[in-house]
């Protein structure tokens, strides 16, 4: 296979900035308000060693997949790109792995954009999801330039809320509560798994490599602007939360209700509330986009020789949002039950997979090592996210046995 060149011609302007939003509002989704809870007996400097411990191996495997792409046309997939590699056995088993992973997280979003949409316009719930379904499917069945689009808007909405949320909190923040001392340092490692889940985009690569036109040094930015907004943004809520509210009582909040109460006694601001639903709702439908577009383009990837020529756009949209849609309205415990092991089946695909994918490449003589470009990776970091990567799948394994303890959330 000869290496794929990257187009000369520059990109349309604000491309790579949007590419980076796409990831980023991929990222950032509505249970990022309550990730103090899991982090409430680490400590705020256990707490940020996890942040930027799981930052650097998401975006360390997202540029492992950057890399493997040097060598593919831009329109091709995750299943794709396995098969050239692992063949047919492997391509089904990484497209299984996605759409398990991708329906059930369509389903939550769904299920929590109909709540939302329900509680403003009088509507069952069911009638509700499917409204906000339909609304996310027009903007994703417009094209990555649609998402993009609307991606700025709804992120520069969902920042200003949080500055609003954070220039309420911050002013109140007691220096003292951010030097307490982790309930057990062993939490660190419990909650790696959820922590990295936060940093969860991967699936939209293809989508972002195809929108870049295969521009390795576009996509190579877009990746880390997209991933360091969300470290900045997680950093800063945790400072606030942490800074605000004693480890003692923060380790009595057991949902983000109870913190949004804590945060208003605490600030003395009643509106408070307001901002966090907002925000809640903004970060969702950034992530419900960035998702719909990932899924629709994975399926166009898998079914791209058997779906009629005439009208295959439908087809597609109808595969990628019926299904969550049904799962979300007519079988909620199914898709809780699968969003019990959605963590693992991120860890397969986006630690485990671009490492060996970089590896096969590697040997092939396909890739160099990333070490004359930004976000090098030689080898031994392969190695070393490989491990880390199994040592994630590992620790709620640990976690039930009782060699670590459990966090909250």
């Amino acid at each position: 296979m000869s290496k794929i060149s990257v187009p000369a011609r520059p990109l349309p302007a604000g491309r790579t900035w949007g590419s980076a939003l796409i990831i980023a509002g991929t990222t950032i989704g509505a249970g990022m308000l309550a990730m103090p809870l899991t982090s409430a007996g680490m400590g705020f400097g256990l707490t940020t060693l996890a942040l930027l411990s799981m930052w650097a191996l998401s975006a360390c495997t997202a540029l492992q997949f950057a890399e493997v792409y040097r060598s593919h046309p831009a329109r091709e997939g995750l299943a794709s790109l396995t098969e050239h590699y692992f063949g047919p056995a492997g391509k089904w088993v990484v497209t299984v792995i996605l759409l398990l992973f991708m329906y059930a997280i369509s389903a939550a979003y769904i299920s929590g954009g109909g709540s939302l949409l329900g509680g403003v316009l009088p509507l069952s719930t069911t009638s509700s999801s499917v409204l906000y379904a339909l609304l996310v499917a027009v903007a994703v069945l417009l094209g990555t330039r649609a998402v993009d689009g609307l991606t700025r808007v709804l992120f520069a909405l969902k920042l200003a809320v949080l500055a609003l949320i954070l220039a309420l909190v911050l002013p109140r923040t007691t220096p003292q509560f951010l030097l307490t001392a982790p309930q057990n340092p062993a939490l660190y490692f419990s909650a790696l798994p959820i922590f990295f889940t936060a940093f969860g985009f991967h699936a939209v690569i293809p989508s972002v490599t195809e929108y870049l036109e295969g521009n390795q040094g576009e996509l190579r930015r877009a990746i880390l602007w997209g991933t360091g907004l969300p470290l900045a943004v997680y950093l800063l809520w945790q400072l606030a939360i942490h800074g605000l509210i004693p480890q003692g009582e923060l380790l009595q909040i057991g949902s983000l209700d109870e913190l949004s109460a804590a945060i208003a006694q605490a600030t003395g601001s009643a509106a408070l509330g307001l901002g966090v639903r907002a925000f809640s709702a903004l970060a969702l439908t950034t992530s419900v986009l960035g998702v719909g577009l990932a899924l629709l383009h994975s399926l166009r990837d898998v079914l791209s020789q058997r779906l009629p020529q005439r009208g295959s756009w439908l087809w597609l949209g109808l595969l990628t949002f019926v299904p969550p849609t049904l799962l979300a309205t007519l079988y909620p415990r199914g898709f809780v039950a699968l969003l019990g092991y959605a963590g693992l089946l991120a860890v397969l695909y986006t630690v485990l997979l671009p490492g060996l994918l970089v590896l096969r490449a590697r040997k092939q003589g396909l890739t160099k090592q990333a070490g004359a470009g930004p976000g090098a990776s030689n080898t031994a970091v392969v190695w070393l996210t490989l491990a880390a990567g199994a040592a994630i799948v590992l620790i709620p394994l640990l976690t039930q046995a009782g060699w670590l303890p459990a966090v909250q959330g």
